[in-house]
């Protein structure tokens, strides 16, 4: 299981949160001091994986240089002055393979994973989130959902709050009021998903994969999900980075160890 790759998408344009993403991509705002896409790494190299595929796409060469850079911006490392080359000393530090693959500047979802296909190993299986969401999540207990379910793909679903207060009326009197209630059946996809090889051959190259892709899975009655009941925030606006970074101060629930 931990050998298999985790496939990130953060090649969108990140429109929604223009104020941050006029100079730079989504996946490099920071949330803490440290840009979101190094908080979802962390996820997913805690819990045992070390090798990632980052599908670029919008100002592609700054994700390029922050991880071309990373070891230079360690607290300690050690550098041969003849050669040039350098190491990290911190030991606390896991390895970490990243490949950073540009997907195109205006490619779909789809798209962009197809255009990986060559870097997963036939008959494998990959790991599969955005560049854009954190979340507690048990990916052990995700992988076991996978395998129990037989179907091509799994993703995980959250039961979400809904952002305004629930109000019931009879006879245009209020009979009670629920704020920002959990409603039922009100499931979200959060991305981390997994799935298996033959995926590929439901991705056309126009596909937005949620709508597309995914879709034909749903036909053919082979996309399982997986019910997180942790908890999850996306950064889709600039009041959710704000909402973040509150969260980072007091209560990082993603956060269990800082390991790159």
């Amino acid at each position: 299981m931990l050998d298999i790759p985790v496939v990130i998408l953060a090649g969108g344009f990140g429109s929604r949160i223009s104020e941050e993403t006029s100079d730079k991509p989504k996946p490099l705002i920071e949330i803490g001091g440290t840009p979101i896409i190094s908080h979802i790494i962390d996820i997913f190299a805690y819990q045992g994986f070390k090798n990632f595929i980052v599908c670029t796409g919008y100002k592609y060469s700054q994700l390029n240089e922050y991880f071309i850079n990373f070891a230079v911006r360690q607290k300690k490392i050690e550098v041969n002055l003849n050669s040039g080359k350098f190491r990290n000393l911190d030991k606390t530090k896991k390895e970490i393979n990243i490949k950073l693959v540009y997907t195109g500047h205006n490619s779909n979802t789809g798209h962009r994973i197809k255009l990986i296909k060559e870097y997963i190993k036939k008959g494998s299986k990959f790991l599969f989130t955005y560049g854009d969401g954190l979340a507690d999540i048990n990916l052990k207990k995700l992988f076991q959902s996978h395998k129990i379910s037989k179907k091509i793909g799994t993703i995980s679903v959250y039961n979400y709050n809904s952002k305004y207060g629930y109000i019931s009326l009879k006879d245009k009197l209020v009979k009670s009021f629920d704020e920002k209630p959990k409603l039922k059946n009100n499931f979200i996809n959060i991305g981390f998903g997994i799935f298996n090889y033959s995926i590929f051959d439901y991705i056309k190259d126009k596909d937005i994969f949620e709508i597309d892709t995914l879709q034909r899975l749903i036909k053919k009655e082979q996309l399982s999900a997986y019910l997180h009941e942790g908890k999850f925030n996306s950064m889709d606006s600039l009041r959710d980075k704000m909402k973040l970074e509150e969260i980072f101060m007091n209560d990082p629930y993603w956060v269990k160890n800082d390991i790159i």
